[in-house]
């Protein structure tokens, strides 16, 4: 039985950190960044997606506390569904 809270509060402090680790290289090292998450994707071609001038480290961190709280919430859920799951 997972418990439910820890089970959120650990996904949501991994999507923080590797969130805010986005934003910071989009905002250091932009090419490096989108080089790297080129090769991620198989070599797709990002650069329709580069983050325009209006980006700043602002809107990236709101960026990463409404992904903290979508993963909190999703795996809170997926916690629950998981233990009634395991109940049956």
């Amino acid at each position: 039985m997972l418990d439910v809270k820890a089970f959120a509060n650990s996904a949501a402090i991994i999507a923080l950190v590797s969130y805010s680790l986005c934003v910071i290289g989009i905002l250091v090292i932009p090419s490096l960044t989108y080089s790297y998450f080129a090769y991620m994707f198989h070599g797709l071609s990002i650069n329709q997606l580069r983050a325009g001038s209006n980006f700043s480290f602002g809107t990236g961190m709101l960026g990463a506390l409404f992904f903290t709280a979508s993963a909190w919430v999703v795996f809170y859920a997926f916690a629950r569904v998981y233990n009634e799951l395991r109940n049956k």
